[in-house]
């Protein structure tokens, strides 16, 4: 318990340090993030374990804002921060999505050659024995 209490609260100073540089609200952070507001108040709240999933969107989130090169425009108003985290985001969630694709290929492809070699093993094997039958006769 006391580990997920301490998940909390670094949850929530993170959470605040993101909303105060967005300069919105809790309960306006939670869908720019990717939660809905009630799954980021009871992760506030120690009601639930924090997922992995949410503090990877957190991250995401955090880094769009620190990686923004104008950062005082995102924090003055000057830029809107809604645009700038939904490109942020869908460019991330895009970059993951392809990362798995090119995953699954590569997977898949070693998973053909792996059939590939156990195929000719097998046809070697079945002509060893077709071999040893025709000796015997």
């Amino acid at each position: 318990m006391q580990q997920q209490n301490q998940s909390s609260v670094i949850f929530s100073q993170r959470t605040d340090a993101l909303s105060t540089a967005l300069k919105i609200s809790l309960r306006d952070l939670a869908p720019k993030i990717g939660i809905s507001q009630a799954m980021l108040f009871a992760y506030r709240n120690n009601k639930y374990p924090i997922s992995e999933k949410a503090w990877r969107k957190l991250e995401a989130a955090e880094e769009a804002v620190a990686k923004h090169d104008d950062f005082e425009a995102l924090a003055g108003g000057k830029l809107d921060p809604d645009a700038y985290l939904d490109r942020y985001l869908n460019r991330t969630v895009r970059g993951v999505y392809l990362g798995m694709i090119h995953d699954w290929r590569e997977q898949a492809a070693k998973l053909r050659a792996q059939a590939d070699s156990l195929s000719q093993m097998a046809d070697s094997y079945e002509e060893k024995l077709k071999g040893q039958k025709d000796s015997r006769k």
